[in-house]
């Protein structure tokens, strides 16, 4: 039940305002009981922030780890944030805006 409150806490703040940064995977975990998951880096303002995606990563798992993806943050409380999977950064883009961007450029 906890699990489930905090999940929809977190989709909620992330819905009602969120910012977008660039987040690297940097750990890759097997767990029976959670499904797998990925633990990521990201920086807003100067600022790092860890975070883990738990769940079922359906990707190629390890293949996903040192790659650039964006991430959605909650700008009153940076650590609420979701890795976006589907969404890999461009080498064009090197770097992030101190506070992150308003939408994915």
């Amino acid at each position: 039940l906890y699990g489930f409150l905090f999940i929809h806490n977190k989709n909620k703040k992330l819905n009602s305002s969120c910012r977008y940064t660039i987040g690297v995977p940097y750990i890759y975990q097997v767990n029976s009981e959670t499904g797998n998951s990925l633990i990521y880096y990201y920086h807003v303002g100067n600022k790092r922030f860890e975070w883990e995606s738990l769940g079922s990563i359906d990707k190629c798992n390890r293949c996903l780890l040192y790659k650039r993806f964006y991430v959605k943050y909650y700008p009153e409380d940076p650590k609420i944030s979701e890795l976006l999977l589907d969404y890999s950064v461009p080498d064009s883009i090197k770097e992030t805006p101190l506070h992150g961007w308003n939408s994915i450029p």
